[in-house]
């Protein structure tokens, strides 16, 4: 539960930092990832099923804090390679 808190909150802050949608896949992902273990093991709770949830788990909260602490850049927000003010369309001999 408390993981699922975190995950919650954290993808809060990577929405509020610019991610926007992208900021849903680390989540989707576990989810899908548990769905699909659970419909494998067949819902024998083992020690197994337990820890190759967790993992599943760690590895959204990972991918969570990593777009938290990197800010989106959107492809209109990136400066040019090239200004037009340092191009001279007369050229000096």
């Amino acid at each position: 539960m408390l993981l699922l808190i975190l995950e919650i909150g954290l993808t809060i802050s990577a929405w509020q930092r610019g991610w926007k949608g992208w900021a849903l896949l680390p989540g989707a992902f576990a989810l899908a990832g548990g769905y699909m273990l659970g419909m494998v093991l067949g819902g024998d709770s083992s020690v197994d099923f337990f820890s190759v949830g967790i993992i599943i788990d760690i590895l959204c909260v990972i991918a969570l804090i990593i777009m938290v602490s990197k800010r989106a850049v959107s492809m209109h927000l990136r400066k040019p390679q090239l200004s037009m003010s340092k191009v001279s369309i007369f050229a000096r001999p």
